[in-house]
């Protein structure tokens, strides 16, 4: 019976070892931007290219197939992909993840690698339809999306990792009738879906069809909401403006439009619109805002405008001005909203959808890969912070080999100016590096054209988020802990919600200068063993107290042997004449009149409880500065490690193994002489008693 129990214990603790494995390592797969997923609409004649690049000196990223449902996904490829040099890798048509009907479930594409990365996607339709856009990784997908596309042949996809319920607010215009599982339901403004997905799975609708009904349709303000962080994507598979004058030119040159988009938890408050000085004529931009009562103020050269935001409302202007800066009292997303020029030609533009990224998203390094089927005439827009200059910016390590340089410092109040280059590219990567934060974007003309923000490796710090990104302050008015709550804690040391965190909506750890505290609130106390302050995240020491080393390790590593003092630099050899010190701390030499009777056992007990993590291990080694013989006995240190709960004080365990041996070999000696005694004694009463006879 006792042997089943254990055998059953064992393999419950492998048991959940082995599923704790299991999870972290797909957890750690989609951290940084190490996972993307992706699907396409259903084109007639579609090639996609994946242009994938990274800043590491060489890593391998799989491609593969999923099995909706199933963390087992069919691998269709391994790429070897070096720093800066990236890999345009063809998706075979059999392999495009697309749905086959207008409203359908479908598989994706997930590409993985142990190393960050980023991914371009090119897609053709022909070889006079071109949509490119950058990849947002799985790290950085979000909860809630605003929809945006043409007014043509339109279409979204959600892309999902884990299960998820997934509700759709439907903004159709003009309502129609749609055909959903199989059967014909009425939609229109603000209908209301809910589709369940699968792990790793993806769901679209569709109109790019030739034979879709009623294809001239928008979904750009349609509202996805999930239970689960996902991924969406959406454009038209088709457009061409409607205002051309000519007939022939309005249908022999339709362009696809697509973006990856952003969660309403990237949004931002600041940003600086750019555009393609040879596109103006015909582009307008797109605001929303997921909150109620906000505005937003443009500032273009010669002109200012304030325009006020209903929550989940779409705002759509022409740019008069297209070059300007925008300020909103609230986040909001703005996309650039571009159309067919009107011209017999398509080299100077088709449609494209882009995200305007928010200042607080700019960052340091862009890479950039070319479409690979064509060479382009390539317009780079840079968004540069007034301090600094365009030769601070490098080129693939080099300076920026522009055709012809655009400095426009105009832009009212915005501490940026825009710098634009023309350049020709033919399958051409670059990289774009600075010592600070900057925005670039490009856009390419051809028998296809594009917009895009260049791609970037996300970070989690990089993320925006309208609440929280506040600093803390009592009484703020601010949800400072994304709970939709506001000022609902009191610094007081108490959960006053009732949610398990305390005083979390009052002040950051940031906040916290008290000496020897650390963490939110200042709720926990430095290590007795750090010299002044600690770290007031993660409560590691600034330096050690005498005697201590490793302040990363909150100083709970004693002084090696024959080291004692500040930062273990004290020798004791040289002040202990060749011998060890019995303390760490100032030195303290072994007395030299030691007899077999004096057994020195030197501990050092903890004098307080030290507030340190409740997974921290703390090592305490009871020792002897050196081997001493006792009644034939070796002293034999031994080393205890115990886990250090919050707010327990933990003692060293003396060492008593010697005190065990000596009596066991001292017994058998202290029998043997009192057994002679009595031996002794016995015997002299049997001779008295004999003599006593006598």
């Amino acid at each position: 019976m006792i042997t089943r129990m254990v055998t059953a214990w064992i393999g419950l603790i492998l048991c959940q070892l082995l599923i704790q494995g299991n999870f972290s390592q797909k957890v750690n797969v989609t951290e940084l931007n190490r996972q993307f997923l992706l699907a396409f609409p259903k084109l007639q004649n579609p090639n996609i290219y994946l242009l994938i690049y990274t800043m590491t000196k060489e890593i391998t990223v799989t491609v593969s197939l999923t099995n909706p449902g199933s963390f087992d996904h069919v691998m269709i490829a391994q790429l070897k992909v070096k720093r800066l040099k990236s890999i345009h890798y063809r998706l075979d048509k059999g392999n495009i993840p697309s749905p086959l009907k207008e409203y359908s479930h479908h598989r994706c594409l997930v590409l993985d690698s142990y190393h960050s990365f980023g991914v371009h996607v090119h897609m053709y339709d022909g070889t006079h339809s071109l949509s490119s856009f950058m990849a947002v990784p799985v790290q950085a997908f979000g909860r809630t999306y605003v929809v945006i596309t043409h007014e043509m042949r339109s279409f979204y996809t959600v892309l999902a990792q884990r299960r998820t319920k997934v509700f759709v607010s439907l903004l159709i215009y003009p309502p129609h009738e749609l055909v959903v599982d199989g059967a014909l339901r009425p939609v229109g403004i603000h209908n209301w879906r809910t589709v369940e997905l699968q792990n790793y799975q993806a769901f679209s609708l569709m109109k790019c069809a030739e034979k879709s009904l009623l294809s001239n349709i928008s979904l750009t303000g349609s509202r996805i909401e999930s239970i689960r962080p996902i991924g969406v994507i959406s454009g038209s598979c088709s457009f061409i403006y409607f205002e051309c004058k000519y007939l022939d030119i309005l249908l022999t040159y339709p362009d696809m439009a697509s973006e990856m988009l952003l969660p309403v938890k990237m949004f931002g408050q600041n940003f600086v619109i750019v555009y393609s000085h040879k596109r103006a004529n015909n582009d307008s931009i797109i605001i929303t805002t997921s909150e109620s009562n906000t505005a937003a103020i443009f500032y273009s050269k010669n002109s200012t405008s304030k325009l006020s935001l209903k929550h989940s409302r779409i705002n759509k202007f022409r740019l008069s001005k297209p070059e300007c800066y925008v300020v909103s009292n609230k986040p909001v997303a703005i996309y650039y909203y571009a159309t067919s020029i009107c011209s017999d030609t398509p080299s100077e533009g088709g449609p494209s959808i882009m995200m305007i990224m928010p200042n607080e998203l700019f960052y340091n390094v862009y890479v950039w890969v070319d479409p690979p089927e064509e060479e382009a005439l390539c317009v780079i827009s840079l968004v540069i912070p007034v301090t600094t200059s365009i030769e601070k910016v490098f080129w693939n390590g080099g300076s920026i080999p522009y055709v012809n340089k655009q400095v426009e410092k105009g832009v009212i109040m915005s501490n940026h100016f825009i710098v634009t280059l023309e350049l020709w590219f033919n399958s051409t990567e670059a990289s774009l590096e600075a010592s600070f934060n900057f925005g670039c974007y490009f856009s390419g003309f051809n028998i296809g054209s594009f917009f895009q923000a260049a791609g970037f490796l996300y970070q989690d710090e990089k993320r925006y988020s309208p609440c929280g990104y506040f600093v803390h302050v009592d009484d703020d008015g601010k949800d400072n802990d994304c709970d939709n709550l506001v000022d609902e804690e009191l610094r007081n040391g108490v959960d006053d919600d009732g949610d398990g965190l305390i005083d979390e909506d009052t002040y950051k750890v940031s906040d916290c200068d008290k000496a020897g505290r650390w963490a939110k609130g200042c709720l926990q106390a430095c290590s007795d063993f750090c010299f002044s302050k600690c770290d007031k995240y993660n409560g590691t020491c600034s330096s050690c107290v005498n005697g201590r080393t490793n302040p990363q390790n909150f100083c709970l590593d004693e002084c090696p042997k024959y080291t004692y003092g500040k930062n273990c630099k004290g020798n004791c050899s040289e002040k202990c004449n060749g011998r060890d010190c019995i303390e760490r701390s100032q030195g303290q030499c072994l007395p030299l009149d030691i007899t077999s009777t004096q057994v020195p056992v030197i501990t050092e007990k903890l004098s307080m409880a030290s507030k340190l993590p409740a997974t921290t291990p703390l090592t305490v080694t009871t020792q002897t500065p050196e081997t001493v013989a006792v009644f034939n006995t070796t002293v034999i240190p031994v080393t205890y490690t115990t886990m250090l709960p919050h707010g327990e004080k933990t003692e060293p365990k003396q060492d008593s193994k010697f005190i065990t041996i000596g009596v066991v070999i001292l017994t058998p000696i202290l029998i043997g002489v009192l057994g002679s005694i009595c031996l002794n004694i016995i015997g002299k009463r049997r001779r008295s008693s004999k003599t006593a006879s006598e």
